[in-house]
C-alpha cells in the first residue's frame, strides 16, 4: 500500500484549512457586542436605556456618559457626565438590563441633536460610544 506524498500533503492542507475557516467562525460569533436603545414609556415619558448583551461572555460597566452632539467626534453637551453607578452593572451572557431615567434624573428630548451613549466596561482599554436617539 503505496500512499503518494503529494495526496498526504493535499489532504492536510485542506483539513487545516477548513478548521481555520471553522475557528474564524466561531470567534467571530463569540465576539464582544452589545446593542442600545432608548424607550419612552408612559405619560410622564420616562426615559429606559436598554442594554443588551449579545456576546457569550458577561459584561460589567463601571459607569457611564450620555451627551447630545450633532456628530460622535462634535461638541458635547452632556446629560450625564462620568454617571458612577453606586453598583457596577453586570449584564449576563445574552443579557439585557435597563437603565430608568425618571423624576431627577429625567431629561428632554431635543430634536435637532442626537443622543449619544458612552459604555465604560470593565477589563476594556476604551469604552464603547453608541448612538440613542
Amino acid at each position: 500500500m503505496n500512499i503518494d506524498k503529494e495526496a498526504v500533503a493535499l489532504y492536510a492542507a485542506g483539513l487545516s484549512t477548513v478548521l481555520l475557516f471553522i475557528k474564524i467562525y466561531e470567534m467571530w460569533t463569540a465576539r464582544f457586542r452589545l446593542d442600545t436603545y432608548l424607550a419612552v414609556e408612559g405619560p410622564d415619558e420616562d426615559k429606559k436605556v436598554v442594554i443588551t448583551n449579545l456576546s457569550a461572555k458577561a459584561v460589567h460597566i463601571t459607569h457611564f456618559e450620555m451627551y447630545w452632539a450633532s456628530h460622535r467626534w462634535s461638541e458635547k453637551k452632556y446629560v450625564y457626565k462620568e454617571y458612577d453607578l453606586y453598583e457596577n452593572v453586570q449584564i449576563g451572557a445574552y443579557g439585557v438590563k435597563s437603565l430608568l431615567f425618571r423624576e431627577q434624573d429625567y431629561f428632554k428630548l431635543e430634536r435637532d441633536k442626537k443622543l449619544f451613549i458612552k459604555l465604560y466596561i470593565a477589563g476594556k482599554k476604551y469604552p464603547k460610544t453608541q448612538r440613542l436617539y
